[in-house]
């Protein structure tokens, strides 16, 4: 009872951080409007108050700030080690994720932006997580911009959903954060996200030592 009542309040907890949300719809190509409540300090869409939670819009996707509500179909998401063999080596259990949708929710509120949860609009599958980041990572050389970080589930990919989604990304990153240049890591093996990387413009500086690995930095400057 104590579970089921606790779970009632962080929904209701993400609704309410959500009600006054700012929605931007792209038809690629065209313009970005700009969510309500802009940014101080530099943080785009930060309110002292409480984040304005961006959603996107494309011809076939909904990218939302994650909230509870997606922590079910997350764990089928990330508990795949299909989908995230190239990210941790390994499919993530239940409380691993849980700590990441609590990481993701307090990253929109603290910074104005993080990671979306993509779904399609025909029936609200979940395609995968696409996210403008700070994680602040142990990494050598250290990120000095704005992190990229995507992912579409296997049975997703191949179909032009994920560079839809991170197409979308990208241009709200170019208006709404008016950051000049961006940065991902990709692991070298990862042939499918360094392709689409590229188709968007990233192109690679450096090998970056990240835990105990290898991995290709990436770098984007804005149109």
């Amino acid at each position: 009872m104590r579970e089921a009542y606790l779970n009632s309040q962080l929904c209701a907890t993400a609704r309410d951080a959500l009600q006054n949300r700012g929605t931007i719809s792209l038809k690629l190509g065209l313009g970005i409007q700009r969510p309500p409540g802009g940014g101080r300090d530099g943080m785009a869409g930060f309110d002292q108050t409480g984040a304005d939670m961006t959603v996107l819009t494309t011809d076939r996707l909904i990218l939302s700030p994650v909230q509870v509500g997606d922590y079910s179909d997350l764990c089928a998401l990330f508990g795949d080690p299909a989908f995230t063999h190239h990210i941790f080596g390994r499919g993530l259990d239940a409380e691993e994720v849980w700590f990441r949708t609590l990481r993701d929710i307090g990253h929109w509120q603290v910074l104005g932006h993080g990671n979306w949860a993509a779904r399609l609009k025909d029936g609200g599958d979940l395609v995968g997580t696409f996210g403008v980041l700070d994680y602040r990572r142990a990494l050598d050389p250290p990120f000095d911009a704005p992190e990229l970080g995507w992912g579409a589930a296997p049975r997703f990919q191949g179909q032009g959903l994920a560079l839809e989604a991170l197409t979308a990304a990208l241009a709200w990153v170019d208006e709404a954060l008016n950051a000049p240049r961006t940065v991902c890591m990709i692991s070298a093996d990862n042939a499918p996200s360094m392709k689409l990387a590229a188709r968007v413009g990233y192109r690679p500086y450096a090998e970056g030592a990240y835990k105990g690995g290898t991995v290709q930095l990436l770098e984007r400057h804005a149109p």
